[in-house]
C-alpha cells in the first residue's frame, strides 16, 4: 500500500513525544510511586516538567509475561510490588493505602526538588563478579550529596543494593546463588532502564 501523506503524519512524533524520547534517551528519568484515579501507581517519571509518554517509552521493552500482570499477584513486601509494578502494563500497585503514602513521601524525600545530576549517574557503575561461594555486587563509594542520592534511588530500584557495605575504596554486597540470579534476570534490567550501569552480568 502506498504511504499516504496522512499516514507519514500519523507517524510523526509530536513535540511532546520527542522530549520524552530525548528525556528517555539521556537516561533523564525515575522510578516514582504516585496516587491516580484508580489508586496507587508505579510510573517512570521524567526529570524536569512532566511527561507522560516518558513512562510509556520505558515501560513498554520492560514489560514481559510474568510482569505484565503483577497487580494480580502476591507480594510479600510494598517494594516488590513496587519493582513489579514498573514492569507491568497498568503500573498498579495494590497495596495498603497509608503505606503506599509513607513509601510515596520516602521517594519524594530522595527524588528531592534537584534534577539527577548527570556526572553522578555516570561514575554510579554496577559491577557484577563471581566470588568466593557466589557472586559479589560492587560500585563505587559516593562522593558529595549528588552521588549519594543516585545511590540511594538506585536502590529503590533494586532492594538488593541496600545491604551494600564498605569494603576498601567501594561498596559492596555479597549475593546468594538465587539472589545473583535474579539481578541477572531482572535487577540489572530495571537499574538499566532507570540510567545505571551495569557490567559483569555475564555471569
Amino acid at each position: 500500500m502506498p504511504t499516504t501523506a496522512t499516514s507519514r503524519r500519523a507517524r510523526t512524533p509530536s513535540p511532546r513525544q520527542r522530549e520524552a524520547l530525548a528525556a528517555v534517551a539521556a537516561g533523564r528519568f525515575y522510578p516514582d510511586l504516585v496516587r491516580e484515579d484508580d489508586g496507587w501507581h508505579a510510573r517512570w517519571r521524567a526529570v524536569g516538567p512532566e511527561n507522560d509518554w516518558v513512562d510509556e517509552y520505558v515501560r513498554a521493552p520492560l514489560v514481559t509475561v510474568l510482569s505484565e500482570d503483577a497487580e494480580d499477584d502476591k507480594f510479600e513486601t510494598l517494594h516488590d510490588a513496587w519493582a513489579m509494578a514498573l514492569r507491568s502494563r497498568t503500573g498498579l500497585v495494590r497495596w495498603d493505602d497509608a503505606e503506599c503514602a509513607s513509601f510515596a513521601a520516602e521517594l519524594a524525600a530522595w527524588h528531592g526538588v534537584a534534577e539527577v545530576d548527570a556526572t553522578a549517574l555516570g561514575r554510579m557503575v554496577f559491577t557484577l563478579a563471581a566470588d568466593a561461594g557466589g557472586c559479589r555486587l560492587t560500585c563505587p563509594l559516593p562522593k558529595g550529596r549528588a552521588e549519594y542520592s543516585v545511590l540511594g534511588q538506585a536502590a529503590y530500584v533494586c532492594g538488593v543494593l541496600r545491604g551494600l557495605r564498605r569494603v576498601g575504596e567501594g561498596l559492596s554486597v555479597a549475593l546468594t546463588t538465587a539472589e545473583a540470579d535474579d539481578f541477572v534476570r531482572r535487577g540489572a534490567a530495571e537499574l538499566r532502564a532507570a540510567g545505571y550501569r551495569v557490567e559483569g552480568t555475564e555471569i
